[in-house]
């Protein structure tokens, strides 16, 4: 039995497992049965249980008690099912049998204390794939998307594409870096912290961030949110790469406010408030504009070069706009900033004592960049 919440892949790994059965060739129905011609038994695959009539529960329940308690049955099941429903139907259709309430008693005692294999005597494993961090699977979701063959098919023939300008070819180029400073490593992060925080992100979810990060236009929130290749060329014609900078919209900020709150994958993100935190250290970095090894050509400090002028110039008039790039900027920092040796160490040995030295010492153990007392009074007095 395959549980969780929507997006977290159920039908999908069912798919999966018949087509690795050798079925497959008409897709999955409501309910799909499969003969496996090696052991002669039957296979009874359900998409989702909440679909299936009450009639049909009510003759599937009694077959499903009597396969979970054979040793060796002649009928299988993989079942698709939220865990409410999969509790609520399994006690409606229970029909007084014995067996199928104290199977009720396991599956809930299974779900209470997150474990898939119940007491020796049954035939039945349950799986809450919303119990498990699909952290580890970002990795595979950004490669499938950002490797995937016809991207060679993408930048021919495009201006933009060919002179490294394309902000959709740029926003892969951030997705694809990997190591400790990386988008996917900072996002993997988040996301565990979030699953740890009984916030679970469905890969349906993790998809969202991913594809919002690559595609993300925040020019125009209430209509087109993301890129195709006629705005992507004419952002990158008016040099507008603030609207599709990766490291704002994986948060969202390329929806409306309403729809972001509404969405499970941006609000667990915006739970963390990356980018409103301040620090004297990296916001003089930030005013300084001396990080060239963090630097973006894009999104670094060429993009609010201007704005940066503007404010030093007259700060009353342009601190409003200071504060949305050093909120932008500040969120590229967090997916950017290389870890402290001691960070680094600290995950190789595990010592708690090199944890906490790194931690401390972090904002000082900077790549070539240095804040000046200036730089601290301008923005003191902004």
């Amino acid at each position: 039995m395959l549980t969780g919440t929507a997006g977290d892949g159920k039908t999908y790994t069912a798919r999966k497992v018949l087509e690795l059965l050798g079925g497959g060739t008409t897709g999955l129905g409501e309910q799909t049965a499969f003969d496996d011609p090696e052991t002669g038994r039957r296979v009874v695959f359900i998409k989702d249980l909440s679909e299936v009539s009450a009639s049909d529960k009510a003759s599937l329940v009694p077959r499903m008690i009597k396969s979970f308690t054979s040793p060796n049955p002649a009928e299988l099941f993989v079942l698709c099912v939220n865990d409410g429903h999969l509790l609520r139907s399994w006690e409606d259709h229970l029909g007084g049998s014995t067996a199928g309430q104290e199977i009720l008693i396991a599956f809930r005692e299974l779900l209470r204390d997150d474990k898939d294999t119940p007491l020796e005597g049954y035939s039945f494993r349950l799986f809450n794939m919303s119990r498990t961090s699909h952290a580890s699977t970002i990795d595979a979701i950004i490669d499938q998307i950002c490797n995937h063959p016809r991207w060679v098919d993408c930048g021919t023939g495009c201006k933009a594409g060919e002179g490294g300008r394309c902000p959709i070819q740029v926003n892969r180029e951030v997705l694809l870096r990997t190591g400790d400073a990386s988008m996917r490593s900072r996002l993997r992060a988040l996301i565990e912290i979030s699953a740890a925080d009984e916030r679970h992100l469905s890969i349906r979810q993790i998809i969202i961030l991913v594809v919002n990060a690559l595609l993300g236009d925040a020019k125009n929130l209430y209509a087109t949110p993301l890129l195709n290749c006629s705005r992507a060329a004419q952002r990158a014609a008016d040099s507008e790469y603030a609207f599709t900078d990766p490291y704002n919209n994986v948060f969202g900020e390329n929806h409306p406010p309403f729809r972001r709150s509404q969405n499970t994958a941006f609000s667990a993100l915006n739970d963390f408030a990356i980018g409103f935190e301040t620090n004297n250290f990296f916001d003089d970095v930030l005013m300084d504009a001396k990080f060239a090894e963090v630097d973006h050509p894009q999104y670094g400090s060429a993009g609010y070069a201007e704005v940066r002028a503007n404010y030093l110039e007259n700060p009353p008039e342009h601190i409003s706009e200071l504060r949305k790039i050093l909120t932008a900027q500040r969120r590229r920092l967090f997916f950017e900033w290389p870890e402290a040796e001691g960070m680094r160490a600290s995950k190789a040995h595990g010592s708690f004592r090199s944890t906490v030295t790194a931690i401390i010492s972090s904002t000082s153990s900077s790549p070539k960049t240095s804040a000046t007392p200036k730089s601290s009074a301008r923005r003191a007095r902004g």
